[in-house]
This record gives C-alpha cells, structure tokens and sequence, in this order.
C-alpha cells in the first residue's frame, strides 16, 4: 500500500473525532445548566417585608339597629249611617268626612254608610251626623248573638234560612205591620197545612197536587215561626 494514501485517509478520520467529542461535552453541558435552572428551596419560613393588607385588620363594622315594633291600630267602633236620596259620590263622600268617621263599606241600595270612629266616641259622632242636613239617620252598629233556634220541628230541614242570614237575626228582629203577597207557583200540599180553595190552570184537582213546591214556598214567605209547627217562616 503506498503510504501516502495512508496518511490521506488518517487525516480525514481525524476532524470526525473532534467532531463527536464537541457533540458530546456540549450535549453533557446542556444536561449540567437544566439541572442548574431549579433552585433548592430554602426550608426556612420567608418573612413578607410588605405591610398587612386592610382585609386582615379584625371588622368593626357597627351592629344593625334594633327596629321598634309596629304600633298596633286603634280600636274603633262602627255605626250606619243613612244619607238623603239624591247625593252625589262626592256629596256622600263629604258628608262622612265631616261627621269625623271613615267610611269601611256601604249598601248604595239603601243609602247606607258604614262608618268606623275610634271607640268610645260613638255618642258623640252620632250626635255630629245627625245634625248634618245631608244625614237621615245615623245609629250604632249593633251585635247580636243567637240564643236559640225556632222551636218549628222541620226547621233543621230548611236550608235556605241560614243561606239568607236569618238564623243570625232570629230572636233580635221583632217585625211589625203587615203585608200582603203573591205566590206564583205550582204544587199545593194539603196534608199538613191548612189552604184556602185553589185555582187549577191544568183543569187537575185545585185542592191537591203531588208536588206541593207551591205550598212550602208560600210557607217559607208567610209562614208562623217558633210556633211549634212545620217550618219557620222568614216573617
């Protein structure tokens, strides 16, 4: 073999040496500064050179005041008062106002007021409404409670007194005068009732009929109450 062929070829194997051996100390020095980059932490406790936060400061925030109870209403009491015919709203209006009460509720029907004053003042603003030229009548509300039931034995059968509030003036009302009436119906029981010769309009027998709704409505208009018999009637 000629050596300077040799020698060629040594020095081209030379330079690929160096080559790997600067991959290899850099690659090992990037290893050293990685590990280098993570500090140790220090065991001892780090002290805040800075000043508290006011968040830490203890509160000394005011307690809420205590609300006083709610005052209760004055009691009062309540009369009717009955205005003329002929007012307006207003001129209703005006004529409560200046008898001192205020109006809770009315019966425009029958002209009727009713009118809440502090207690203990009814006489007084009774006396005050009854001088008033726009007022007929002015009297104290009354309340009554029921001491009993009619003593008619089929009474606890009428349901329809207590549904028209009669059962709450019973023995507190005394009607006077009299009335006449007409019933116009069908149905005439004899049986336990004395009638008066009836009229058929169906050419059926005028004294009796097997329905006799006629004869419990005339009852209930007309009939006696607390008279012991059949039922009560509302006058």
């Amino acid at each position: 073999m000629n050596p300077s062929t040799r020698r060629t070829r040594f020095t081209h194997r030379v330079p690929v040496a160096i080559l790997l051996v600067v991959q290899l100390v850099v690659y090992l020095g990037g290893i050293t500064t990685a590990g280098a980059e993570e500090p140790t932490p220090d065991p001892s406790p780090s002290v805040s050179s800075e000043p508290a936060s006011p968040s830490s400061e203890p509160s000394t925030s005011e307690p809420s005041p205590v609300e006083s109870p709610a005052s209760e209403p004055a009691a009062t009491e309540t009369i009717l008062v009955r205005l003329r015919d002929g007012l307006t709203e207003a001129e209703q209006a005006d004529a409560i106002s200046r008898g001192g009460g205020v109006e809770v509720s009315s019966i425009p029907a029958l002209r009727l007021h009713v009118v809440a004053v502090p207690q203990g003042t009814v006489a007084e603003h009774l006396d005050a409404y009854r001088a008033d030229p726009d007022v007929e009548s002015a009297e104290r509300d009354r309340i009554r409670d029921i001491t009993g039931t009619p003593s008619d034995p089929a009474y606890g059968d009428q349901w329809s007194l207590p549904l028209i509030g009669w059962d709450q003036l019973f023995g507190s009302v005394d009607p006077a005068g009299s009335a006449t009436i007409a019933v116009l119906d069908t149905g005439v029981q004899t049986g336990d009732v004395t009638t008066v010769e009836g009229w058929s309009a169906f050419g059926t027998d005028p004294l009796a009929d097997p329905h006799g709704h006629g004869t419990w409505l005339a009852s209930i208009a007309a009939a006696t109450a607390d008279n012991g018999e059949g039922i009560a009637g509302v006058a």
